[in-house]
């Protein structure tokens, strides 16, 4: 039952008791057995004016047959006519409604938009919950039918419906004007009305579409599902109405747990009717009850009142956090290495989600967080924090992440002391691009590796410590002579290609005024230090985010990392440790030393026309000088080309219009400086004369791009042409690159698709097929031109708005194929496949039901299912479901399979793999089974080659415990296949091995 409620959302309802006069003294014969049949057209038994009198005067209607009635009392001024039906099963009612006063009616008429009828549904119990005037609101035989594409959903029972003519000023009110009842059903699945509290949800199934409506006596409509998780999972929830545009709030959304405490809330639009927008809020939640109501108002909302809606809630199995867990007594369970799934949702502007580990002695601790986001690289995305198990005493530091962060490890300034259980606090804001979205979350625990220094004598090149690229090392700056004032740490390493460096230095933060480490790496030639790069690190850099930003360029070769310390320092006073790790990928680079203006001795490194070489500026001096560097590239010019050369140089964009560096050009004429670089990216086009060039790019530690990376190329001109995108952006259909106009015309071309900016994985072609991944994304095009001697060129190209789920209003889900494959027996797994269903191409979501002899199994709704002993003897069937948006579903069940038995195992092997003609081959036969340790039966032994075949037969006795020695009968030379076939029993599933034996 209702009272009034107002959007955005008021979930409780009392109930509202529509009292009928006399009917509670006959509530207990109202639902009777076998009402009189009615033919076509029968007419009312007045009277009938109450519940009462309709159940006395067997005012009685069958579903599907035609009543008609009138209006009209002599000598009063109203009638209502209440007609009594009973609903066999659930379903939607569907009510046609006519009038004699239809015809003729047209707008020269006065009274052409009078009202015709009040129609109203009460239930057995007198309460009336569904109410409508039909009125004409225009002329000319235009009427509103009120009923026509409402959703009437309601559970079997006996109900009654008044038709009525309140007063005489309805149309409906007159002698001799008689209307025309109908009522029909439709077997649908659907809320079960009145479904208003907790107490009155209606109970759906995992994966199950369901039909309601937000239509109920009152001012608002709330729809109460309630849920069973056997298992924690992902809970999506997709609902789907009629379509609209804007921003007006249709729907409320809440999920709340067996207590009424409130998880999640949504409020969905007009524009939101495809159901994309609720199915991309992932929510984790642990086994158990839980409910969802569905809320909308009848004000302003004439579109959706009372029209039907598509509900389906689908539990996933997934490891995910266990909602709610937003406090330390009630964190989630994560273990070393394996990943969990989270969201950043809750019902109010933040979340907090926390996860709790153990770790041992000493561990050393790093996270990752993986997600998807729109924005830029510093936008924020959550906020992590590391505690002990108190949930107070905070470990480390306080990370907050942006998106540039996401999918990187981080902590590596968190060190497990002791053996323990400690928390990660993962928080989400609503105004983050990150709300309501899909998360990982991966924790990985490994034993710190010192350094190992009994002597401490590490301080040289010569006595470095070799350490693996990737393997983490710890050292401490101390010093077991008591006259030392310092400690130096060398380790040595080896890159095997050209490579970019990326260094991984953290420790214990302090005063951020204060000095703690000189880093420093470097080469050797002949014994002399080359190739050296220079960091004073300070307290507040005890993240590594300053190494781990600076971009450094190594061929392949020898390397040395000095790690430096004096006893001032709190590094060397508090005997504090760190923690190193180097890594390498493998990249074509310049070669230091290419900087002759500051080493006379260095080279210059060339570049190959069309190439892409990686560059950063940094060079090799010590504290306490400004820093200089002057990378020197040197190309050659064999032909003068018509378009001339082009000379690329791009940064990342690192948030400033600042110079990034000045770039010279010297050749056959003479140097000129030919741009200030101070674009992110710097395209310079010369008409070259043929000859050698040399590329000098000068910069200082005063520019933002100081130890930042840049890319150079060098080359003919490549004219990009147009880049377009074909194609209609729906799930299911297939995008094209159309290009043109590029020059040269042999060009090759490479393409990437994005999603969202990102990447999509082995989508490197010139189309691309949407999938419900993409469902919501905006997607994007890169194409890339690619030829000898000419620079690399890119343009894009995105689609219009966003990939949306394909409509298939009006059409229906036809049923293919469903066949169940693999074997019948206890341990093992059955795969439901299905084919040939329609429309063909659509992306169809299919949802399952397995079933044991016909019922079905609790839980059991994927696609495969391990048979488990509660089968045994019954037959296995799937109930498939095709689900396609706007689209009523199909449904389809499979053929059985054989009745369910034991497994068996046959691991029958031949005692020789290779005999002679005049031998005899044996089988030692194994069979096991999970039923008995004895089992019995037939074996066939067959020998098979080209139409060759011989065969042997076993009977197997219970005592042998499943094994026992068969032997062939001689056989000619070549290649034997040996099936060994277990013919199983009553109880037993057959199983077979085939062998290959060789005869000399």
């Amino acid at each position: 039952m209702h009272t009034s409620i107002s959007l955005p959302i008021s979930r409780r309802r009392a109930s509202v008791v529509s009292a009928i006069s006399a009917l509670a003294l006959l509530a207990g014969s109202l639902i009777c057995a076998g009402t009189p049949a009615q033919a076509a057209s029968t007419p009312e038994k007045e009277a009938n004016d109450t519940a009462a009198q309709a159940l006395a005067n067997q005012n009685f209607l069958e579903l599907g047959q035609e009543y008609t009635g009138v209006t009209y009392k002599s000598g009063g001024s109203s009638d209502a006519d209440f007609w009594r039906f009973e609903l066999k099963k659930n379903g939607k009612l569907n009510i046609d409604l006519t009038s004699a006063w239809e015809n003729g009616l047209n707008s020269t008429m006065p009274d052409y938009n009078q009202k015709f009828y009040q129609v109203t549904i009460y239930n057995s119990a007198g309460a009336s919950f569904y109410g409508q005037t039909w009125e004409v609101v225009t002329g000319n035989n235009n009427q509103d039918r009120p009923w026509a594409d409402k959703g009437l959903y309601l559970a079997a029972g006996v109900y009654y419906i008044n038709i009525a003519a309140p007063n005489n000023t309805y149309r409906g009110w007159a002698d001799g004007r008689a209307y025309t009842l109908k009522l029909t059903t439709t077997d649908v699945v659907s809320e079960l009305e009145t479904n208003g509290s907790i107490a009155e949800a209606t109970w759906v199934r995992s994966g199950q579409p369901t039909y309601g409506s937000g239509y109920i006596n009152g001012s608002s409509d709330v729809d109460y599902y309630a849920l069973k998780m056997n298992t924690p999972g992902q809970l999506t929830l997709n609902l789907t109405y009629g379509a609209g545009t804007g921003t007006t709030v249709a729907y409320t959304v809440l999920v709340e747990d067996k207590d009424g405490n409130d998880l999640f809330q949504y409020n969905l639009t007009y524009a939101q009717y495809d159901g994309s927008a609720l199915r991309a809020k992932p929510m984790f939640l642990p086994a158990g009850s839980y409910f969802i109501s569905i809320t909308t108002a009848k004000s302003g909302n004439d579109a959706i009142w009372g029209k039907p809606y598509t509900f389906t809630a689908t539990n996933t199995t997934v490891v995910g956090e266990k909602e709610k867990n937003d406090s330390a007594a009630m964190a989630t369970i994560i273990y070393n290495g394996r990943g969990v799934y989270g969201s950043a949702n809750s019902t109010g502007s933040s979340d907090v989600d926390w996860y709790i580990f153990s770790a041992g002695n000493t561990q050393h601790m790093n996270f990752k967080i993986d997600a998807s986001m729109d924005g830029d690289p510093g936008d924020a995305a959550y906020t992590v924090k590391i505690f002990e198990i108190d949930g107070t005493t905070q470990i480390g530091n306080t990370y907050s992440l942006t998106k540039a962060d996401l999918g990187k490890y981080q902590t590596q300034d968190v060190v497990i002391q002791e053996n323990g259980r400690f928390l990660i606090q993962v928080t989400g804001a609503s105004s983050a691009k990150t709300w309501q979205k899909l998360y990982s979350l991966t924790a990985t625990f490994s034993p710190y590796i010192t350094t190992m220094e009994p002597t401490k004598d590490d301080d040289s090149a010569a006595k470095a410590l070799p350490i693996a690229l990737g393997t983490p090392v710890t050292g401490y700056l101390t010093n077991l002579t008591p006259s030392s004032t310092s400690d130096t740490d060398t380790y040595q390493f080896e890159v095997d290609n050209p490579s970019q460096l990326s260094i991984s230095f953290t420790y214990q933060a302090c005063d951020p005024t204060k000095e703690m480490f000189y880093f420093k790496i470097y080469s050797l030639d002949n014994g002399t230090i080359v190739n050296r790069y220079f960091w004073v690190l300070k307290g507040d850099q005890c993240g590594g985010a300053l190494l781990a930003s600076q971009a450094i360029y190594v061929p392949a070769g020898s390397y040395y990392v000095e790690v430096f310390g004096q006893n001032s320092w709190p590094s060397y006073e508090q005997g504090q440790s760190y923690r190193l790790v180097v890594s390498a990928s493998a990249l074509n680079v310049e070669v230091e030393q290419n900087d002759p203006v500051n080493v006379p001795t260095a080279k210059p490194t060339f570049i190959q026309l069309g190439e892409t070489i990686y560059g950063s500026l940094l060079n090799q001096t010590t504290s306490g000088t400004q820093q200089f560097d002057n990378d020197t590239y040197t190309f050659t010019v064999t032909e003068r080309d018509t378009h001339g050369y082009t000379i690329n140089f791009a940064h990342a964009n690192l948030g400033t219009s600042d110079r990034f560096a000045t770039l010279y050009l010297s050749g056959p004429d003479s140097e000129t400086k030919v741009s200030a670089g101070n674009e992110v990216n710097t395209t310079i086009q010369r008409d070259l004369v043929p000859g050698t060039y040399t590329l000098k790019i000068e910069g200082d530690d005063s520019l933002v791009s100081w130890g930042k990376g840049y890319t150079l190329a060098v080359g003919k001109i490549m004219v990009p042409g147009t880049v377009s995108i074909s194609g209609t952006a729906t799930v299911g259909s297939t995008l094209t690159a159309v290009t043109t106009g590029w020059t040269p015309s042999n060009v090759t071309l490479y393409y990437q698709w994005y999603r969202n900016g990102t990447p999509i994985a082995g989508a490197t072609g010139s189309t691309y097929t949407l999938t419900t991944a993409d469902l919501g994304a905006s997607i994007s095009v890169a194409v890339s031109g690619g030829h000898n001697d000419y620079a690399p060129v890119s343009t894009a190209a995105a689609i219009s708005g966003q990939v949306a789920q394909a409509n298939y209003q009006g059409s229906t889900v036809v049923a293919g194929t469903v066949k169940i494959t693999g074997t019948p027996a206890i341990g093992k797994t059955l795969k439901a496949s299905v084919s040939g269903w329609t429309p063909l191409g659509a992306n169809i979501a299919y949802s399952y039901q397995w079933n044991r002899g016909g019922v079905p199994i609790p839980g059991a709704t994927g696609s495969t299912y391990k048979v488990v002993k509660a089968d045994y003897g019954k037959k296995i069937s799937v109930s498939v479901t095709g689900l396609l948006n706007g689209a009523t579903p199909g449904s389809k069940v499979s053929g059985s399979t054989a009745a369910i038995k034991y497994a068996s195992t046959n691991s029958s092997k031949l005692k020789k793999t290779t005999v002679k003609t005049s031998q005899k081959a044996q089988v030692s036969l194994v069979i096991k089974t999970s039923l008995t340790k004895k089992p019995t039966g037939k074996v066939t032994v067959t020998a098979k080659k080209g139409t060759s075949s011989k065969k042997v037969t076993y009977t197997l006795k219970a005592a042998k415990k499943g094994k026992a020695t068969i032997t062939l009968p001689k056989l000619k030379k070549g290649t034997w296949k040996i099936t060994v076939a277990y013919a199983g029993t009553s109880k037993i599933y057959k199983s077979s091995k085939t062998l290959t034996l060789k005869v000399k």
